[in-house]
């Protein structure tokens, strides 16, 4: 079924951002993406993909992927586990702020004590100082990645030699304390395939979740784990979570005097300029759409929701200035460092739209086509201008 594909268009549908019918009056919208992705995705898993016509009307898609013989399934934490997991103390570690400024929230919302680190070495700081119940860490971060800091926890635990991982002396010594324990380390990250959800549990990680975040896949994880590793004992009469409604503010909300502000945020509105926005009207759909996410996925308060934009459009913008830098002087591994960065926040703020641009950069860049990476970089900026320049807090359109 379908349209089909005009035999004079066959050689552009798998480029980014070009569509069969690119007029302004087209029936059919999209960014011009999905295939694009499917491509470099099929190309990535050492396949293929064509298409041919199909004799009832319409195109018949075909790839394939070389995939390797699992030995033994891999335990999935999806089953619902009723249990009421007490107050944990909790290391969250992610170097994006939007993401774990909304993990950190969620959890102190059920009553977990939370402590939050940057990168993996100062996650491994934080080990030494004070014993967690649990860790989530983010797979891809500067100074040290989750995969590094795992096997570090893991080789301490086991034998507490640290040789080979370039630690400081002082903090080797330290970690030395992990021997014969066991921290259970759930992995969080933006990349969904199977491949790398089977890296985070072969580095010694416990669980595994993709971003964006749902709450019921988060309570999911604290269940299983918690029964696990018996973090707790202690089951719930209803089989549900009690959230705790009076929390400590998280760091990030001491700063609800913002909202005193006149319209103008002075904060956005210089870095935005920076990074060369158009400076066009808000796009106000964009933040109605953000808001209904935010508070149906983590049932912030509408306070809460306003004071975490603002955090968010600063990060989101300051990420995005970086990508330009790292474009502009060819420096092709930080820049997909940082659009993958941009990826994670944008899916957690229920842009999916937009992600997808952030994750066909990502992809692009293994091509090394930094031309091409700059463009598309070009063109997210200037679509998500409007959400990253809105500054009237209060109103929404509905």
């Amino acid at each position: 079924s379908g349209i089909g594909i005009p035999r004079a268009k066959r050689d552009v549908i798998f480029t980014s951002f070009r569509q069969a019918d690119s007029t302004t009056a087209r029936k059919y919208g999209g960014t011009g993406l999905g295939l694009a992705i499917c491509r470099q995705l099929v190309e990535l898993m050492g396949g293929s993909i064509w298409f041919e016509d199909n004799d009832n009307g319409g195109t018949i898609f075909h790839f394939t992927v070389v995939c390797g013989l699992g030995e033994e399934s891999v335990e999935e934490l999806t089953e619902m586990i009723p249990v009421d997991t007490g107050s944990l103390s909790v290391l969250l570690v992610d170097d994006n702020v939007v993401n774990r400024d909304l993990a950190m929230i969620f959890l102190q919302r059920h009553g977990h004590q939370v402590t939050v680190a940057e990168n993996g070495l100062e996650a491994l700081k934080q080990i030494v100082e004070q014993d967690f119940d649990l860790i989530f860490m983010d797979v891809q971060m500067p100074v040290m990645d989750g995969l590094t800091t795992c096997g570090v926890v893991r080789k301490g635990e086991e034998s507490g030699d640290l040789k080979g991982y370039g630690l400081p002396a002082g903090l080797k010594k330290k970690l030395s304390h992990l021997h014969g324990k066991h921290i259970p380390i759930v992995a969080m990250t933006a990349n969904a395939m199977r491949g790398d959800r089977e890296k985070c549990l072969a580095a010694g990680m416990d669980g595994y979740l993709t971003k964006p975040f749902r709450r019921e896949e988060i309570l999911q994880v604290l269940g299983k784990i918690s029964q696990k590793f018996a973090l707790t004992d202690k089951i719930t009469d209803n089989g549900s979570y009690r959230e705790k409604e009076d929390v400590d503010t998280p760091a990030w909300l001491d700063q609800k005097a913002q909202l005193q502000q006149t319209d103008e945020n002075p904060t956005v509105s210089k870095t935005t300029s920076e990074v060369g926005f158009s400076g066009r009207q808000a796009d106000k759909k964009i933040s109605a759409k953000v808001r209904d996410h935010l508070k149906a996925m983590y049932r912030l308060e509408d306070t809460e929701i306003e004071i975490f934009l603002q955090s968010s459009r600063k990060s989101v913008v300051e990420n995005l200035d970086e990508a330009g830098i790292c474009a502009k002087n060819g420096d092709l591994v930080g820049m997909k460092a940082v659009v993958h960065s941009v990826k994670g926040s944008l899916l957690n703020l229920g842009l999916g739209e937009f992600a997808e641009r952030a994750q066909a950069i990502e992809l692009e860049l293994e091509t090394g086509e930094v031309s091409t990476c700059r463009k598309q970089l070009d063109s997210l900026r200037h679509a998500l201008s409007g959400f990253l320049l809105e500054s009237d807090h209060g109103e929404q359109e509905r």
